[in-house]
């Protein structure tokens, strides 16, 4: 599209006479302008420097370089055209021309193709660098444009997806979730999309673009078994040239989609994480389409091929053994499910302690046998969503704060918020279609959720259920005075807060608010940590909605709540150097648990 050329906007801001010690600075409605001589000419640019906006009014002025240099953090910037000589960005400049002593300056602002393009290039080259401020006000500047919050987000996914060494992981999870969360941003989109920027570009600062393979074209229709095949065999060159193959080829995204979402489910791969990965492209790809993220989706090849398969690992050995026996059944099941629209009544209370507290294959046993009496698949992934919550209730904050060797080498938070967001992502595509590759997902997830118990308190209550504080907060307050309780990590007064909104039968709105905003906002150390928040947070939401009217709605609230008002171990310095030595001595290898 040719730019249309806009006539110029000759403003007079003074005459030559106004001229103080070589300077004029001339207020022009929201912006300043300052009017600079130099060897004999006159030059004119924004007075506020793009760094953090001091007044280059005040700067030094290098005649023989002609450049000016910002006294603030020494950025400096070309006379002639505003452009960088030492900094990340220049400062935009104007046109002047002086006629009879009167100074004007030419405010015709580029057209907005050509500001799109410039704003573009600069965010990818602060992405590159991690130039957070440079990041922000790119961003800040793209909206200003026009851009809408989503796609500005994605330009952050393209980065990261063509730089993560491993393929695609936390950083395009969080990208998903803020281009969801920023409906709670009507009026501060800068926010979510930031926060989405930073997690592309954080992980992966000044890292090359990753080395792609040619794509190739499937050359038969069974291209998705030849795809889960090279994934199976760790050939992630050749899994990802077929998958970007198919792409180009014009392979519908419902294809696209369900590559990716059986080869996530041939095994239980990395705790979960490549099951969320698949829902989280699939969630993004509501927001902005699945055409403009198809040059992103092949990177999630290398993620699930070289992804942990915990099904491969004792712990997990029998309960797999169990599953494999039943696949062959999975087709009836799934023809039951058809034939019985309403579902059977069931006892979901008992299916939930079979879960939570039974052994391995008592939690088989349960989904297996709720499908086989034709449970509805809905019903089922919801009691696994409503079991994950009520695990994270249990969950004995000891585990997380305690430096004890085997404490600290099993795991913590991060791992125990994965059976939530992995149970939302269960749900979330089985509701996307039913097959037998993904009902084996609804078995992972009951698995995970039981084997978790050993992180369970020892007097195995929940959280929810000590006494809670009684509060006194109106309704209006409670979404802000929640806030409050998180940031200084009062887990019982965070708790007592979701229970008001229950007792009250207030609208959860405020409350999805206020979570929502919390996740987005978190800046409590590391990215991995963040990542967490924002995930259990948006699934906590997502999950809560759908359980409208559902006695149990908030119990979803309630675990994300938990997570993010209890304090979290960050990197872990102390643990990670006495591990370091103490792998270094002679000692015995610690026993690999058994199924059970």
């Amino acid at each position: 599209m040719i730019a249309q050329q806009q006539s110029a906007q000759w403003v007079e801001i003074g005459s030559t006479d106004d001229l103080k010690d070589g300077r004029l600075v001339k207020r022009l409605g929201d912006r300043q302008v300052v009017v600079i001589e130099s060897g004999g000419r006159l030059y004119a640019l924004d007075n506020r420097c793009p760094h953090e906006g001091y007044p280059l009014a005040v700067g030094r002025v290098n005649d023989e370089a002609c450049t000016l240099t910002c006294e603030w953090h020494n950025w400096k910037f070309a006379l002639e055209d505003g452009s960088a000589r030492f900094g990340e960005e220049g400062a935009r400049a104007y046109p002047l021309r002086v006629d009879g002593g009167r100074i004007l300056i030419d405010l015709t602002p580029p057209p907005v193709e050509d500001q799109m393009a410039e704003r573009l290039a600069s965010l990818r080259e602060g992405l590159v660098n991690f130039e957070t401020g440079r990041i922000a006000r790119e961003a800040a500047r793209l909206l200003d444009l026009g851009m809408l919050p989503a796609e500005v987000m994605r330009q952050g996914a393209l980065h990261n997806a063509e730089r993560e060494e491993y393929g695609w992981g936390h950083a395009l999870a969080v990208i998903a979730d803020c281009t969801s969360l920023a409906e709670f941003y009507p009026d501060e989109a800068t926010v979510p999309t930031v926060r989405a920027l930073f997690a592309s570009a954080d992980p992966v600062r000044r890292y090359a673009p990753r080395p792609t393979p040619a794509s190739q074209p499937p050359t038969d229709p069974a291209g998705e078994r030849e795809f889960r095949r090279r994934i199976e065999t760790e050939d992630v060159d050749g899994a990802e040239a077929l998958l970007a193959g198919a792409i180009e080829s014009g392979a519908p995204t419902a294809e696209v989609a369900r590559w990716l979402t059986h080869a996530a489910t041939d095994h239980f791969l990395g705790f979960g994480h490549q099951m969320i990965y698949v829902h989280k492209l699939s969630q993004f790809a509501a927001r902005v389409g699945w055409e403009p993220l198809m040059p992103l989706i092949p990177s999630l090849v290398p993620s699930i091929a070289w992804a942990t398969r915990y099904d491969k690992l004792p712990e997990m050995r029998g309960y797999i053994a169990q599953l494999s026996d039943a696949e062959s059944s999975f087709p009836a099941l799934l023809a039951k499910q058809a034939a019985v629209a309403a579902g059977a009544r069931w006892d979901s209370g008992r299916f939930r302690h079979r879960v939570l507290f039974g052994k391995h294959a008592d939690a088989f046993e349960a989904v297996h046998a709720a499908l086989g009496a034709g449970v509805a698949l809905d019903d089922v992934a919801r009691e696994l969503v409503l079991a994950a919550a009520e695990r994270m209730l249990r969950f004995d904050t000891a585990w997380e704060t305690s430096h004890d060797e085997a404490v600290w080498d099993d795991g913590g938070w991060l791992e125990v918020t994965h059976l939530l967001t992995h149970a939302n992502a269960t749900r979330s595509l089985l509701a996307q279609g039913a097959t037998p590759e993904v009902l084996r997902s609804l078995y992972h997830s009951a698995w995970f959720i039981n084997d978790q118990k050993r992180f369970d308190r020892a007097d195995g209550a929940r959280a929810d259920e000590a006494p809670l504080p009684l509060l006194e907060v109106a309704p209006e307050d409670v979404g802000p005075s929640l806030r409050e309780s998180i940031t200084v990590h009062d887990e019982p007064a965070a708790l007592a807060h979701v229970r008001q909104w229950r007792r009250t039968e207030l609208d959860r709105g405020p409350l999805y608010e206020a979570l929502g905003r919390e996740a987005v906002e978190a800046d409590d150390g590391r990215f991995i940590i963040q990542a967490h928040v924002l995930k259990t947070c948006h699934a906590a939401i997502e999950e809560s909605r759908l359980l409208n009217g559902h006695a149990e709605a908030d119990l979803p609230l309630l675990a994300a709540v938990r997570f993010a008002a209890t304090p979290r171990k960050q990197l872990a310095v102390y643990d990670q150097a006495l591990n370091a030595a103490r792998g270094t001595a002679p000692r015995p290898p610690r026993p690999a648990r058994i199924d059970g």
